[in-house]
């Protein structure tokens, strides 16, 4: 009962906006986290399609104009970084290639400027 009267406890206007802006920031990676701690399916194909979707979600956040500099900073923190924490080796893209859903990312096209359908 006596943390019910603890008035410090309670976010100013400023430190409210400010959990939103992280929330934000960390929702990007909400749907990779989920989609790669898959157990039941294989998730190797999947992890060239949360990289593009992680980095298209950053710089989303970097040029909108509605963020904060927190919201900025972080995001551009995150994507200067992102290559060295989330490196896409041969074996993911090998993996996405036989995915036949995987075939129009544009990473995957990089890798493969050629077509990419079967023969």
């Amino acid at each position: 009962m006596h943390l019910l009267k603890r008035y410090d406890l309670i976010l100013s206007d400023t430190e409210l906006l400010l959990a939103q802006e992280f929330v934000q920031v960390l929702q990007v990676f909400e749907k990779a986290t989920d989609l790669m701690q898959g157990d039941s399916y294989p998730s190797l194909n999947l992890a060239v399609f949360c990289y593009v979707d992680i980095k298209t979600r950053l710089n989303e956040l970097l040029v909108c104009n509605k963020s904060s500099g927190i919201a900025t900073t972080s995001a551009s923190f995150l994507l200067d970084r992102l290559d060295e924490r989330f490196p896409i080796t041969e074996n993911m893209i090998v993996a996405t290639f036989f995915d036949p859903s995987m075939q129009k990312l544009p990473l995957l096209s990089a890798y493969c400027p050629g077509p990419t359908k079967s023969e």
